[in-house]
């Protein structure tokens, strides 16, 4: 689980810092962005490496699951991420970082526990 978050994470910021930077979007767009690409990636890793289970089997009710459970995550994500840039003034990137592995932990213990529960 640890290298599939780490991938996630890795992809995340990439997109992220890249659509912020390069392409000029909000940074608060380009982390719902990122996140979303970054997921699915995650999704498919931990169904078929993580969790061992064949891609077909349940796939859309599984992916519901842990659609539900990013979706959780990602509103903890851009809530850390505007405190800590808005509030406190923290560099954007350094912010999504930290707002990354906080919701990362959440993610793991949701999908653990909801989506990939046997």
């Amino acid at each position: 689980y640890t290298l599939v978050g780490s991938s996630g994470t890795i992809i995340n910021l990439i997109i992220f810092f890249y659509l912020t930077e390069y392409f000029r979007i909000y940074y608060v767009v380009s982390a719902i962005y990122s996140f979303i690409l970054a997921n699915l990636n995650i999704f498919i890793l931990n169904k078929i490496w993580t969790f061992k289970e064949p891609i077909k089997h349940n796939f859309l009710r599984k992916y519901f699951k842990f659609l539900s459970v990013s979706i959780t995550a990602l509103i903890i994500n851009l809530g850390i991420l505007i405190f800590l840039s808005e509030t406190i003034g923290l560099y954007y990137l350094i912010s999504q970082i930290l707002a990354v592995c906080i919701a990362g932990i959440f993610t793991f213990l949701g999908n653990k526990k909801f989506t990939f529960k046997k």
